[in-house]
């Protein structure tokens, strides 16, 4: 019976859920022996799957190994003094492949220009994946929420810098009121917070409880109040604000 599934897992070359998309989705291919006899090699990953951003239907692989690899980091459980920017993995493989694939597809490659349409491009993006009501407890990696396909406001923040920094765009994580959002260096006249001789404008990330709802903040737009600003995570380190933010 082991045999006859084998063969024809073989046969259809791969296994993929059909109903729910981002699952990881095992493929099983034929690898010639030295002695000439076939043998079966197992290969898994994930598929990340934005149903439709901006009209069209994105799918994105990583490998299950690559999670796994993510997943057992040592990570600084929550304390009040962890500096998010930690988190944030600008040069990994997967995020510039997306990055990638994001640029060439809705910009024709070119970035110089288009800085803050990428950065709402890229905050559109991480719309997309459902919010996670969970205690702060600790920090996802950037991979860990896109294969999870789910995050917290920090989560997603550290996603959105990641994806920000891949292509040269200057942003951080701001801390207030027991929330996380993003600061991002782009021109606009929306809410800005001041920061090492820049102005950045916000960026709400978190997503949505309903996927097929995503929301649709724009750069600038919060409904938070700044001036309960409490902290500022970036690759200078974390700034803590000691008294109300102006």
């Amino acid at each position: 019976m082991l045999w006859k599934i084998l063969n024809r897992l073989v046969r259809n070359k791969h296994i993929q859920s059909q109903k729910i998309r981002n699952r990881p989705k095992v493929v099983v291919e034929r690898v010639p022996t030295k002695k000439g006899k076939g043998g079966l090699k197992y290969k898994s990953e994930f598929n990340v799957y934005i149903p439709k951003l901006r009209e069209q239907e994105l799918m994105f692989q990583i490998p299950s190994p690559t999670y796994i690899a993510y997943k057992a980091k040592p990570r600084k459980l929550y304390n009040g003094d962890c500096n998010y920017w930690n988190f944030v993995t600008s040069k990994d493989k997967y995020i510039d492949e997306i990055m990638t694939d994001l640029i060439g597809r809705y910009f024709g490659s070119k970035m110089s220009g288009n800085e803050k349409e990428v950065a709402q491009l890229v905050l559109d993006f991480v719309h997309q994946i459902p919010y996670e009501d969970r205690n702060l407890t600790y920090v996802k990696y950037p991979i860990e929420t896109l294969c999870e396909f789910s995050g917290n406001c920090v989560d997603l923040s550290v996603l959105g810098a990641s994806m920000l920094t891949n292509v040269g765009i200057e942003c951080c994580i701001l801390g207030l009121n027991g929330h996380a959002l993003l600061g991002v260096d782009v021109p606009g006249e929306g809410s800005i917070v001041r920061y090492k001789g820049k102005s950045y404008q916000v960026a709400e990330t978190t997503g949505t409880f309903m996927p097929s709802k995503p929301v649709d903040d724009k750069i600038g737009e919060t409904e938070e109040d700044i001036n309960t600003l409490e902290t500022i995570d970036s690759r200078h380190g974390r700034k803590i604000i000691v008294e109300p933010y102006r």
